[in-house]
């Protein structure tokens, strides 16, 4: 019975410094990325009384320059649309900057997708809503 026991013990051991060392693996990778990606990006929407506000927000940890693609696509009982806005940009490190903006009406709220998608000498990042 100890030996059995003792070899439980041994395996239950190795298992656990298995996921300790796969747990720390992955923080390590994700702090790789965290390095090379210094592009962020996000759609921020507020409503604004009869209507949506959508902006294609981004921000940089370095001083970028690159392109970025607006994709905003709605269906609803109004009908459907499609637009795509894009363009060049040139960010600074710290600092926010909204790329595009587009007004739907306030009855489309739950209806459109919108989706951006950044270029950048530092990679690419791309970011959807909802």
């Amino acid at each position: 019975m100890p030996e059995v026991r003792a070899a439980l013990i041994k395996r239950l051991i190795i298992a656990v410094l298995g996921v300790v060392v796969s747990c720390a693996r992955t923080d390590a990778e994700s702090a790789d990325v965290e390095q090379v990606m210094a592009v962020g990006c996000r759609i921020r929407v507020t409503a604004e009384g009869e209507a949506i506000r959508i902006e294609a927000v981004a921000t940089s940890r370095l001083d970028v320059n690159g392109s970025y693609r607006l994709d905003i696509r709605k269906n609803s009982a109004d009908g459907s649309s499609h637009n795509i806005q894009s363009g060049k940009f040139s960010l600074e490190a710290n600092k926010e900057e909204i790329l595009s903006t587009t007004f739907l009406g306030a009855s489309d709220a739950g209806h459109f997708q919108a989706r951006l998608v950044i270029d950048s000498n530092s990679g690419s990042v791309s970011c959807s809503s909802p």
